[in-house]
Protein backbone atom coordinates (compact mmCIF):
# COMPACT_ATOMS: atom_id res chain seq x y z
CA UNK A 1 0.00 0.00 0.00
CA UNK A 2 1.61 3.17 -1.33
CA UNK A 3 0.47 6.73 0.74
CA UNK A 4 1.04 10.33 0.22
CA UNK A 5 0.24 13.39 2.05
CA UNK A 6 -0.10 17.08 0.23
CA UNK A 7 -0.05 19.85 3.13
CA UNK A 8 -1.62 23.23 2.07
CA UNK A 9 -2.40 26.28 4.46
CA UNK A 10 -5.54 24.97 6.34
CA UNK A 11 -6.08 21.69 4.04
CA UNK A 12 -4.64 18.16 3.45
CA UNK A 13 -5.07 15.66 0.93
CA UNK A 14 -4.17 12.24 1.60
CA UNK A 15 -3.87 9.81 -1.09
CA UNK A 16 -3.47 5.66 -1.00
CA UNK A 17 -2.97 3.19 -3.93
CA UNK A 18 -1.38 0.05 -4.51
CA UNK A 19 0.94 1.37 -6.97
CA UNK A 20 2.52 4.85 -6.41
CA UNK A 21 1.25 5.63 -9.90
CA UNK A 22 -2.23 4.54 -8.88
CA UNK A 23 -3.19 6.75 -6.27
CA UNK A 24 -6.50 7.68 -4.94
CA UNK A 25 -7.59 10.84 -2.86
CA UNK A 26 -8.89 9.25 0.75
CA UNK A 27 -9.05 12.00 3.24
CA UNK A 28 -9.05 15.48 2.77
CA UNK A 29 -8.64 17.33 6.36
CA UNK A 30 -9.48 21.01 6.20
CA UNK A 31 -8.37 23.28 9.55
CA UNK A 32 -8.82 26.55 8.19
CA UNK A 33 -12.37 28.46 7.05
CA UNK A 34 -10.72 28.97 3.45
CA UNK A 35 -12.63 25.68 2.30
CA UNK A 36 -16.13 24.46 2.69
CA UNK A 37 -17.64 21.18 2.38
CA UNK A 38 -20.86 20.71 -0.88
CA UNK A 39 -23.31 22.05 1.56
CA UNK A 40 -21.50 24.94 2.24
CA UNK A 41 -19.97 24.33 6.04
CA UNK A 42 -16.47 25.23 6.78
CA UNK A 43 -14.24 25.66 9.78
CA UNK A 44 -15.90 27.85 12.66
CA UNK A 45 -19.24 27.95 11.37
CA UNK A 46 -21.43 27.01 14.43
CA UNK A 47 -22.82 22.94 15.78
CA UNK A 48 -25.85 24.95 14.91
CA UNK A 49 -25.19 25.69 11.29
CA UNK A 50 -23.64 21.68 10.88
CA UNK A 51 -27.21 20.84 12.01
CA UNK A 52 -29.05 22.96 9.64
CA UNK A 53 -26.48 22.00 6.60
CA UNK A 54 -26.58 17.59 7.02
CA UNK A 55 -30.08 16.97 9.52
CA UNK A 56 -28.94 13.26 9.34
CA UNK A 57 -25.68 14.07 11.10
CA UNK A 58 -24.99 12.11 14.49
CA UNK A 59 -23.10 12.85 17.64
CA UNK A 60 -20.64 10.17 17.96
CA UNK A 61 -20.34 9.34 21.95
CA UNK A 62 -17.75 6.67 21.60
CA UNK A 63 -15.06 8.93 19.63
CA UNK A 64 -12.26 10.73 21.28
CA UNK A 65 -9.71 12.77 20.26
CA UNK A 66 -6.88 12.48 22.51
CA UNK A 67 -5.03 15.96 21.58
CA UNK A 68 -8.64 17.49 21.99
CA UNK A 69 -10.45 15.80 25.12
CA UNK A 70 -12.72 18.65 25.28
CA UNK A 71 -14.03 18.64 21.70
CA UNK A 72 -17.24 16.22 19.74
CA UNK A 73 -17.15 15.02 17.24
CA UNK A 74 -20.39 14.42 14.79
CA UNK A 75 -20.20 12.23 11.82
CA UNK A 76 -21.88 11.94 8.62
CA UNK A 77 -22.21 9.16 5.83
CA UNK A 78 -23.58 9.08 2.75
CA UNK A 79 -22.84 5.35 1.58
CA UNK A 80 -24.18 5.05 -1.63
CA UNK A 81 -20.86 7.18 -2.55
CA UNK A 82 -18.62 5.63 -0.09
CA UNK A 83 -18.45 9.11 1.73
CA UNK A 84 -17.45 9.34 5.73
CA UNK A 85 -16.97 13.05 7.17
CA UNK A 86 -15.85 13.75 11.15
CA UNK A 87 -16.89 17.50 12.03
CA UNK A 88 -14.66 18.28 14.99
CA UNK A 89 -16.72 20.48 17.67
CA UNK A 90 -14.88 22.35 20.59
CA UNK A 91 -16.20 23.41 23.59
CA UNK A 92 -17.79 26.85 21.94
CA UNK A 93 -20.09 25.36 19.53
CA UNK A 94 -17.81 25.89 16.87
CA UNK A 95 -16.25 23.56 13.79
CA UNK A 96 -12.48 23.04 14.66
CA UNK A 97 -11.40 20.76 11.84
CA UNK A 98 -13.46 18.88 9.29
CA UNK A 99 -12.01 15.04 7.67
CA UNK A 100 -13.30 13.99 4.90
CA UNK A 101 -13.09 10.27 4.13
CA UNK A 102 -13.56 8.73 0.71
CA UNK A 103 -14.27 4.66 0.96
CA UNK A 104 -13.20 2.17 -1.73
CA UNK A 105 -12.26 -1.62 -1.26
Amino acid sequence: MYSKTLYYEGLSLRFLGMTEDDLWLAEIVLTKNKYETSEGIKVGDTLNALINAYPNIKFSATTVIDEKPNSEVYEFFQDSLGFFAEFIIDENETIEEIHMYFLFD
